[in-house]
């Protein structure tokens, strides 16, 4: 939960500056993307590997949670990257 909630937190501040820096929303959501996508996608492929090595085990529960976080993880990633720059276009 709180990479998630960093990771928004992280665009929307990079976003802001690139929107002072620029002076229109296109021009700070290039700023945020040129900044914050590469961290964010190597991150989240770090994490996604690393969980789905849980899912690996022979507990149902743990393989479960093996199996949930890297696909939270992933759309997070993708509400990021898609929805959240659109939001911020509105």
């Amino acid at each position: 939960q709180e990479y998630v909630t960093k990771s928004h937190s992280y665009f929307i501040d990079k976003f802001r500056n690139g929107l002072k820096t620029t002076g229109s929303a296109i021009g700070g959501i290039h700023y945020a993307f040129d900044k914050v996508a590469s961290p964010l996608i190597v991150t989240s492929a770090v994490l996604i590997a690393g969980f789905s090595v849980i899912s690996l085990t022979e507990s149902n529960s743990m393989a479960a949670l093996g199996m949930l976080t890297p696909l939270i993880i992933l759309l997070a990633l993708c509400i990021d990257l898609i929805v959240l720059p659109a939001a911020l276009l509105l």
